[in-house]
């Protein structure tokens, strides 16, 4: 049976009850899928997820339909949010998996941090002396390849460090969302809808502050990190919409106008580098240009590392 999200639809049994110290009365509702839910809990317009893979979505009153987004719709049938109920996204398979990936064969399976590859990825210039990485470990949706592979250009084993990949693994993942958030911005453009000034940021990859910079300089735009458990906050705020019999937006502001804070942190923002802009526009066409050169190769490549 299919049920709004905010839909009552039982209690747990006396077995969840003893494992977990919940009481017998506790009620369970429907819920939501983990970008509808971290995009409620985040109170956001534009949101970028960031963890083993990526995403990019937007608020929107209608559904954008060009066959490379998911029609994704906001998990609340009672939606009251004049930006609209529905949530078109883009999604890359590999983000932070594809980073890692890198940083095994750099240093070792479990030989590294993510606040090491972050320093790691400080020590090497904007633009990577030149390589640039295609972030395909496990192909991809769109642009379509099923057969991509990660595809390195510009390295030379003889000469280059291997660190410098570290970085160009990181902006390769940047270009890559940045690909999808243009497919999305365009889709924006044909519905009229406001452009954002600000990205909020999500996931395990938002906290990589090297990282984040990387991916606010490569979209020329500033990145606001609200320090939240986005998708934990919307799937809570789902349940006390059905509880309550009220809508989510009415629920979250009741919490907002009480003082009741969802983040032990106070938000932080990332501007986007002056001088790197320009160099990251180069620098994602000539991304686009190894990704075509990749493509028409198969994602063939001898071992480079």
């Amino acid at each position: 049976e299919v049920l709004p999200s905010t839909s009552y639809v039982g209690a747990i049994s006396e077995e969840v009850a003893k494992e977990t110290g919940l009481s017998m009365d506790t009620r369970i509702f429907g819920g939501g899928g983990d970008n509808p839910c971290s995009m409620l809990g985040n109170n956001a317009y534009l949101l970028e997820s960031v963890g083993t893979s990526g995403t990019f979505s937007v608020r929107a009153r209608q559904p954008i339909v060009d066959g490379t987004l998911h029609p994704f719709v906001l998990p609340d049938d009672r939606f009251s949010h004049p930006q609209g109920p529905r949530q078109p996204l883009h999604c890359i398979i590999d983000a932070a998996s594809a980073i890692d990936y890198m940083a095994e064969r750099v240093y070792g399976k479990g030989r590294f941090t993510y606040e090491m590859l972050n320093r790691v990825a400080q020590r090497t210039p904007a633009g990577s002396r030149g390589k640039v990485i295609i972030p395909f470990i496990h192909g991809q949706r769109v642009p379509y390849a099923p057969q991509g592979r990660l595809y390195i250009k510009g390295y030379a084993p003889s000469k280059d460090k291997k660190e410098d990949l570290i970085r160009a693994a990181m902006e390769g993942v940047a270009y890559a969302m940045k690909y999808g958030f243009e497919l999305l911005r365009e889709g924006m453009r044909k519905q009229e809808m406001v452009e954002a000034k600000r990205i909020t940021i999500t996931g395990g990859g938002a906290k990589g502050e090297e990282a984040s910079q990387i991916r606010s300089d490569v979209y020329g735009k500033e990145l606001i990190n609200p320090h939240t458990e986005g998708a934990a906050v919307g799937a809570a705020y789902i349940a006390a919409a059905g509880l309550l019999d009220e809508p989510v937006e009415k629920v979250s502001a009741r919490l907002f106008e009480r003082g009741i804070q969802v983040s032990p942190q106070k938000p932080t923002l990332i501007a986007p580098r002056d001088e790197n802009i320009k160099l990251y526009e180069e620098g994602y066409q000539r991304y686009l240009e190894v990704l075509e050169e990749a493509s028409k190769n198969g994602f063939e490549q001898e071992s480079l590392i």
